[in-house]
């Protein structure tokens, strides 16, 4: 996982925040908002990987990066949810989750060699590295792939996934009556004309999400030397994979 150090108006402390791309909104933990008492408006319904959850919003948090004295700016303010089970499966406090509206309108690159998250870089990616377009929708950023030689046109981009590729085959109903969803099997993984051979993806029956055709995470993008992620522009490029 990719944790990204936030500064926090009238913390005493800094927080640990998970680079999710595949989150719609930014999140709070429901720890920091009672731990800073931010005033908490609104109630409704959104989506998660553990189903439908009712949230509030924290209209006055401040979230600052690095030394910058302006806050980040989002479409809407961070929701406020319990992130119990995100801290327990990393072994470490969550304070929250940076998603795709912090994606939005910014160019950023992940350096994985060098273990920093750039904001607007001044440079732009070697002439060796990979691109591809970049279309956004459905709180979310999705590029096209193909494993093996099954086309996927619309699979999420996930920061917050650990895993490499999870992903339903074309006619994936047509899959063996004993398929176990998840299951994890070895395939080449084209990205534009790059082939990323036996990349272990996890393989389901139907689409995680109606709609998309999986998700693309942190278990392949950090084999990379850095990850370019540009939704002004909307592309997306890969530099210097890694054996």
């Amino acid at each position: 996982m990719i944790l990204v150090s936030v500064t926090m108006h009238g913390a005493a402390r800094s927080m640990d925040f998970i680079l999710d791309s595949g989150a719609g909104g930014t999140v709070l933990a429901k720890h920091v908002a009672t731990e800073l008492d931010l005033t908490l408006t609104g109630r409704e319904r959104v989506r998660t990987v553990n189903g439908v959850e009712t949230v509030s919003r924290a209209a006055d948090a401040r979230l600052f990066l690095g030394d910058s004295s302006r806050p980040l700016r989002f479409s809407s303010a961070p929701l406020v949810m319990d992130l119990t089970r995100e801290s327990r499966s990393l072994g470490t406090r969550i304070d929250g989750l940076l998603g795709a509206d912090f994606f939005d309108g910014r160019s950023i690159k992940i350096d994985f060699k060098s273990s920093r998250l750039r904001l607007s870089p001044s440079e732009r990616p070697g002439q060796g590295a990979i691109q591809l377009p970049l279309s956004g929708g459905r709180g979310g950023m999705f590029v096209g792939i193909t494993a093996d030689d099954h086309s996927l046109p619309r699979v999420r981009l996930d920061t917050g996934c650990r895993r490499s590729l999870c992903w339903t085959p074309t006619g994936g109903s047509a899959l063996p009556v004993f398929w176990r969803d998840g299951k994890t099997m070895k395939v080449d993984v084209n990205l534009g004309s790059l082939i990323v051979s036996a990349v272990p993806s996890d393989v389901y029956r139907r689409p995680l999400f109606a709609g998309e055709d999986g998700l693309l995470g942190t278990g392949l993008l950090s084999r990379f030397d850095s990850v370019w992620i540009d939704s002004v522009n909307q592309w997306v490029a890969f530099e210097r994979l890694r054996n």
